[in-house]
């Protein structure tokens, strides 16, 4: 006899169709009827997009419905304003494992080096360079209107003075156009740009290996953020250091990004600067 229960209990007596709108056809085995419509519903939906993180559905213009695509689905799925804007806006990383695209210079006695086992830009000036010297690793940038470069400074050794400069900075034509961020050997990071004078701001922890900053232009600003991440991860929440109004919002920083060591102040020891993790985002959409 084919045995009919609703949501696990026999109804109608083991015979008979259960009571319902409908028709019911069975030949074998037991037969579950859902307790209500909401089951129907919720299982439905589970089975269509309960395996995708941040899925849904959504009307398709036409009639019928149609499931987020990959780009929103990801967006949907963000636990946090900031998560959406990196869900928006993803970061492009500007390959250092490679040396390919890059260029590097350095005053006598100094290096620079693509590090490219370790993914980083190594930059050294030793004590017996003297001072006013610099090394750094240079390349081309990509052409963007409203932007953001940021970097992990994975070493700042050796120099602990205000003129012991750890710098990620871009360019525009001539060199007359720039923006950047300076993270000085007494723990402090500093705005720089060619707009008004450089805002700066204790930053501890910064030179420990976790440091990270940001140099972004929004299209007329220029603005520096500074974090501790953890593990070589960036951090979740920011320091924001200043920002600085552009004369002219539209020339573009497109003629080069530079990661450099710099010193300018009376020579302690030796300096060794390494940039790692690098990249960049497009907020142009």
């Amino acid at each position: 006899m084919t045995d009919y229960r609703k949501n696990g209990g026999a109804v109608g007596g083991g015979g008979g169709a259960p009571s319902g709108t409908g028709v019911v056809t069975v030949t074998s085995g037991v037969y579950d009827v859902p307790s209500s419509t909401d089951d129907v519903v919720v299982s439905g939906l589970s089975g269509l997009v309960g395996g995708v993180l941040g899925e849904a559905i959504v009307g398709d213009g036409a009639g019928s419905i149609q499931q987020t695509s990959a780009d929103v689905s990801a967006l949907l799925a963000s636990a946090d304003a900031a998560g959406m804007r990196d869900a928006l806006f993803p970061a492009t990383a500007i390959s250092l494992a490679s040396a390919t695209g890059w260029s590097t210079s350095a005053s006598a006695s100094c290096t620079a080096v693509i590090n490219t086992g370790a993914a980083q830009a190594d930059l050294s000036l030793p004590a017996a360079a003297g001072t006013y010297t610099n090394a750094y690793a240079t390349r081309t940038p990509p052409v963007l209107g409203a932007w953001e470069f940021r970097a992990r400074l994975r070493a700042h050794s050796g120099g602990t003075g205000v003129g012991d400069v750890a710098q990620l900075i871009v360019y525009g034509p001539g060199s007359t156009l720039y923006a950047g961020v300076n993270v000085r050997g007494d723990d402090t990071i500093v705005l720089v740009s060619d707009i008004t004078g450089p805002a700066s701001s204790a930053a501890p922890s910064i030179r420990g290996g976790q440091g990270w900053a940001r140099v972004v232009c929004d299209g007329g600003t220029i603005r520096v953020l500074w974090g501790i991440g953890a593990a070589g991860v960036a951090p979740t929440t920011w320091n924001a250091l200043g920002s600085a109004v552009r004369v002219n919002a539209t020339a573009p920083y497109s003629s080069e990004l530079r990661l450099s060591a710099n010193r300018g102040g009376t020579v302690v020891g030796d300096l060794a600067v390494s940039w790692g993790d690098l990249s960049y985002r497009d907020y142009d959409l």
